[in-house]
């Protein structure tokens, strides 16, 4: 965006409609909310804020749409997806400018978003003949065999942290198995939603086969889960909205799957290279100022290099540039809202009143929150038990290896863990006995892949998102099938 461009983006705030039906059109209503930059408090955009009338719209649009999606040929379908890779590639900075301006995302967390949905998009492209059925043996003179079919009306509601990157995923998983979808993206960041909404009508995608709802995620969220064709729902968020929407998804015998919290460790071992360690540390627990479900939220370290560990990490985390998100030497820009910031402040002072201690960072200047490393936090203190969402490192002295794992586990959250050791026979270990959904030997809790199951246990989630079969579950339904050959005798 050139200078001119961006003050005039700061005069008038772009508007941005629903997108259902292959069209753009305002809500029903009429109303709209407003969205702000996070690092200027400037309005950025004027969006619809959708209602029943307007989610029924886009469900029964969904509903033709996947119709037509299916209808498509799988060529057809394939270089849909090669299409919208490579439109997002030729429009990637104007996505750029939008995390930056929505979400508050530093221009380095930006770009390699940007980057990371266009490797999803083109791994899609050969999942759309991936999905396999099975044989099985059957009785004499039977056939017996399974397919797998598209759910159909598939809801996908994303968070506000990595906006393009999560909801791309859901949406190219959910078409890559046929269906069709409604995306209600977060309110906070709604604007990279319709914006793909329409990068993906224009690469070729049928009408209706994906249709983004901006609004109330409660109001919509509870519409989804009770609309009768709505056959799977999958949501990123924060734990307790997870949760009561799962048991309103249930009653009506809804598919789902959750991403929700974490309170990652990283273990340091005594055996470890303990400056690759740090840098690892650093940049899991600091990276979009920490307003990851990946980020580390534990450093547990092992108590002979305790000392060492947290003097290399105070050491980096000082170091670490805040700022303007826009700047390309820029580690950290703001907080995306000043609740998240003084939930953030409130879990540091109350650990720190608990007997945890400060040793860099702490003292907020909103819109920002500099990196901060806590130290002797133990369990029961908040900084422990709930997940921070924020740029700080609460530090935790493990007497020995057993004793690290204990409080690893400890925590009703379980999605990713790091470890980092030189022991082979030790790293395993670790690897089997950590109650998570992912472990990484020697590397940061922030990793994903495309093909890789994504997912967490406890109250960290329910399902696994991937490509390679890894959401079968969540976005087919297997279906069996036999075939009689000649007569088969009945007993009456």
């Amino acid at each position: 965006m050139t200078a001119a461009t961006m003050q005039e983006s700061q005069r008038s705030p772009r508007m941005e409609n629903l997108f259902i039906d292959g069209q753009s059109r305002p809500s029903v209503s009429g109303e709209t909310f407003d969205v702000f930059n996070p690092a200027t408090g400037e309005l950025y955009a004027r969006v619809a804020k959708a209602g029943a009338e307007d989610a029924n719209a886009a469900v029964a649009a969904a509903k033709v749409g996947a119709r037509r999606w299916q209808e498509t040929p799988l060529a057809e379908r394939e270089a849909f997806f090669w299409k919208a890779a490579k439109a997002l590639q030729e429009k990637g900075e104007e996505f750029v400018d939008s995390l930056i301006q929505e979400s508050g995302s530093t221009l380095t967390k930006a770009r390699s978003e940007v980057k990371k949905s266009m490797d999803i998009l083109r791994a899609a492209a050969g999942e759309v003949r991936r999905i396999e059925g099975a044989t099985s043996p059957g009785q004499v003179g039977k056939w017996s065999f399974s397919i797998r079919q598209p759910v159909g009306v598939f809801v996908a509601i994303t968070p506000w942290n990595v906006p393009l990157a999560i909801s791309l995923k859901k949406v190219t998983l959910a078409l890559a198995h046929g269906n069709a979808v409604v995306l209600k993206p977060a309110s906070y960041t709604p604007v990279v939603g319709v914006m793909m909404g329409h990068l993906f009508h224009e690469a070729g995608l049928p009408a209706g086969a994906l249709n983004v709802v901006t609004g109330p995620g409660k109001l919509l969220g509870d519409i989804f889960a009770t609309h009768p064709d709505v056959k799977a729902i999958s949501f990123t968020g924060e734990t307790v909205t997870g949760k009561a929407l799962a048991a309103v998804a249930a009653s009506h015998l809804k598919k789902f799957s959750l991403e929700l919290g974490g309170k990652n460790p990283a273990i340091v071992l005594a055996d470890a290279d303990l400056e690759y360690a740090v840098q690892a540390i650093t940049f899991a627990a600091f990276h979009h100022q920490g307003q990851n479900c990946m980020s580390v939220d534990r450093v547990i370290i092992e108590e002979p290099v305790h000392d060492q560990v947290v003097n290399e990490l105070v050491k980096r985390a000082s170091a670490l540039k805040v700022g303007d998100p826009r700047l390309p030497e820029t580690h950290l820009g703001p907080m995306v809202h000043r609740t998240q910031l003084e939930a953030v402040h409130r879990l540091v002072q109350s650990s720190v009143a608990a007997g945890a201690r400060v040793l860099c960072g702490g003292q907020p200047s909103p819109p920002y929150y500099p990196p901060t490393v806590v130290v002797d936090v133990q369990p029961g203190m908040p900084l422990f038990e709930e997940e921070t969402f924020g740029p700080v490192a609460p530090v935790i002295k493990a007497r020995d290896a057993n004793h690290a794992l204990e409080l690893a586990n400890n925590s009703r959250y379980g999605l990713a863990a790091a470890v980092f050791t030189r022991d082979l026979d030790r790293a395993f270990t670790f690897a089997g006995r950590l109650e998570v959904g992912m472990v990484h030997i020697n590397d940061a809790t922030i990793y994903t892949e495309t093909n890789a199951p994504f997912g967490g246990v406890k109250e960290s989630g329910f399902g696994r998102e991937g490509l390679g079969g890894w959401s079968w579950e969540e976005m087919t339904e297997a279906k069996w099938i036999t075939f009689q050959v000649g007569k088969k005798g009945f007993p009456f």
